[in-house]
């Protein structure tokens, strides 16, 4: 299969802290992320919404969750150093919590050509695991989705594959855990993220050629 139709939907970088009703939470800091370009902020106590429309950049706290998420609708190229860029100015709006863990994800998503089916793509990928159900239920799978657990190089990764009926498509998600009390600096963080998205387009590449 040739992976020439992989765009990303998305791509984020999720903060999950202690506490938040408790920790100081800087607004200016938030409200200026880009100096050249205005915020469309949502404060409204447990929740603060700040949207960048001109850079299409979104970032969401939720008290109640200790979550913070910096999203990235659609990223290009040059969007990979951006939204670590933009995640380390939003932890350093945060005082006076602890940062428990943090994550990345990356939502791809692969077209199929009308002579492919999804489903039956997917299904035939997995099915010399799939075998044995097949024997002992006595019919053949038709659809699946699934979603596999590993150690990577950097944290724990997590991908999920899932067909899209409607417009015969893949919908394939990873995220990577990273169990840490400290965000990495800028330029590390940078270069995992890029590393991690690299990492996974070859993995994909790997899996469906």
């Amino acid at each position: 299969m040739d992976i020439k139709t992989l765009s990303f939907e998305l791509s984020n970088i999720v903060l999950l802290f202690d506490d938040l009703h408790n920790a100081k939470i800087s607004r200016d800091q938030l409200f200026s992320v880009f100096s050249d370009s205005s915020a469309q902020p949502i404060d409204i106590g447990p929740l603060i919404l700040i949207r960048y429309p001109e850079q299409n950049i979104e970032i969401t706290v939720i008290k109640d969750d200790g979550r913070a998420e910096i999203k990235k609708m659609h990223p290009s190229e040059t969007d990979w150093a951006l939204l670590p860029e933009i995640s380390s100015k939003v932890y350093a709006a945060f005082s006076g919590c602890n940062l428990i863990s943090y994550g990345f994800n990356y939502f791809a998503h692969i077209s199929f050509e009308d002579t492919l089916d999804a489903d039956t793509f997917l299904v035939n990928q997995f099915k010399p695991s799939l075998e044995n159900i097949e024997k002992q239920t006595g019919s053949n799978i038709t659809n699946i989705s699934t979603t596999l657990k590993y150690e990577g190089k950097n944290g724990i990764n997590q991908i999920a594959f899932l067909a899209i009926k409607p417009n015969n498509s893949l919908r394939i998600t990873l995220n990577i855990h990273f169990d840490s009390s400290e965000l990495k600096d800028l330029a590390s963080l940078q270069e995992c993220y890029i590393e991690e998205k690299e990492s996974f387009v070859k993995l994909l590449a790997n899996l469906f050629e």
